[in-house]
């Protein structure tokens, strides 16, 4: 899939062709037009991926206290959106008003 592209790296840097070939194809979604193709990055499978990080870290956050962590695990670019962890998470609210805990 990126021959050329490993072609450029510096040698001493081995990385293997199968661990980018998955990392793309878990990460991000191919793009057919007029011929070539693009890769695009899929959001949706990298929030995913950084929220069941950070559940396993921790029991139970503060939802600010976890969406600022979040924000600062995603790539530049990258937006959370609350639809990203549908089906990861159990949001409860606390007895203190507007506090709410992701667990």
């Amino acid at each position: 899939m990126f021959e050329r592209s490993f072609e450029e790296i510096p040698s001493g840097q081995n990385i293997p062709v199968e661990a980018v070939n998955w990392l793309v194809e878990a990460y991000c979604n191919v793009v057919k037009e007029n011929g070539t193709e693009t890769y695009h990055i899929n959001e949706k499978a990298i929030c995913r991926a950084k929220i069941s990080q950070l559940l396993r870290a921790a029991v139970k956050f503060e939802y600010d206290t976890f969406e600022k962590a979040l924000q600062q695990l995603l790539p530049i670019g990258v937006e959370f959106k609350e639809e990203s962890w549908k089906g990861l998470h159990l949001l409860t609210m606390n007895w203190q008003p507007g506090r709410q805990s992701v667990t």
